[in-house]
């Protein structure tokens, strides 16, 4: 049994950090090292992580300055003592056997990957892996535009990656989107064999508020249309059949993820307009909203023909008049949960 490192990256995370570890020390495989990174927190969740020291011996707990998710997973890699590694992010969890499904592929391949579930608000997507087995690497990437599509090739969680394959390999923590996605391109770059394990024991939690997919940050717009290009290159190096679809698909709707974050946020409008036309004079972002399906809901397809006509001002209220509407139905139904109340 090979001991298998975890990093755990923590900022702020005191209301469900425990969740997190006991996941992982309630685990059926147990010769594990966990290698939590305190990344600047304000809150107690160093306390609370610090209460674990005593119940589990194989535990590193190490403060640094806030710097961001990639600069603490890089500096877990430099101190786990194990050829294996996972991270695990603090709101997230594991079920009990997840560990001891992927150990028994470790000898076999270069990189392990399970399947997840993410929890929304108001729903639940689950993203199986249908078959246990392991693949060559081209044999994995012929399944490249649903790995995409799901996100699963897109996140360094729920894998087990190998030291002596990553060697200098370190996430580059001057990108803040598609930084995930660069290393594990990466990384697979370096790879023969991957194996895929069925299920979806991984656990993402999306239901907590202030999540950085809903901040926007000057340059995003310059990432998403790198992660695209960083996809094509890769897609081609390894001769993957099929790839633009998927990748010009997230491309877009991405793009208008953010440009509807941006028109909320609380930036001048003209700095907005600035903004936005990175991405919508861009010509690559045009053709990708052009090949996208109407498949969509009516709100998606009404921003893809906003974005295609390039009117902000047009696109700008759009966004604006949507969330006012979504904030007047939240408002409505906390008044009728009143109603009923009050009439009971």
């Amino acid at each position: 049994m090979r001991q298998i490192s975890i990093i755990i990256p923590v900022y702020n995370a005191s209301k469900y950090v425990s969740r997190c570890i006991e996941s992982i020390l309630n685990q059926s495989y147990k010769n594990i090292e966990l290698i939590i990174i305190n990344d600047g927190s304000t809150d107690n969740s160093l306390e609370i992580c610090n209460k674990y020291k005593n119940s589990f011996s194989k535990i590193q707990i190490v403060s640094i300055e806030n710097n961001g998710v990639s600069n603490a997973r890089n500096i877990g890699i430099e101190l786990c003592t194990s050829e294996y590694f996972m991270f695990i992010d603090a709101d997230d969890w594991i079920e009990k056997n997840l560990l001891y499904d992927m150990s028994c592929y470790i000898h076999e391949s270069d990189l392990i990957v399970a399947g997840f579930e993410i929890l929304y608000p108001d729903m639940v997507y689950s993203y199986n892996i249908e078959k246990t087995e392991t693949l060559s690497l081209n044999e994995f990437l012929d399944n490249f535009d649903y790995y995409y599509r799901s996100t699963i090739i897109n996140s360094p969680c729920s894998k087990i990656y190998k030291k002596s394959i990553l060697k200098d390999l370190r996430f580059n923590v001057n990108i803040r989107l598609g930084e995930d996605f660069d290393f594990n391109l990466k990384y697979l770059d370096m790879c023969k064999s991957v194996s895929v394990i069925s299920g979806s024991s991984y656990i993402y939690d999306c239901t907590i508020a202030g999540t950085a997919t809903k901040i926007y940050r000057t340059g995003s717009f310059e990432e998403i249309l790198q992660v695209n290009l960083k996809g094509k290159e890769f897609c081609k190096r390894h001769n993957v059949r099929e790839y633009n679809k998927s990748l010009d698909e997230y491309l877009c709707l991405n793009g208008i993820h953010l440009l509807d974050v941006l028109a909320n946020s609380t930036n001048t409008f003209d700095y907005k307009h600035k903004e936005s036309s990175v991405l919508l004079e861009n010509q690559v972002f045009r053709n990708a909203c052009k090949s996208i399906e109407n498949k969509y809901g009516p709100k998606t397809i009404i921003s893809k023909y906003l974005c295609l006509f390039n009117n902000y001002l047009l696109l700008f209220l759009f966004f604006r008049i949507k969330k006012l509407l979504k904030k007047m139905k939240v408002a409505s139904k906390r008044i009728w949960k009143i109603k009923e109340g009050s009439l009971q």
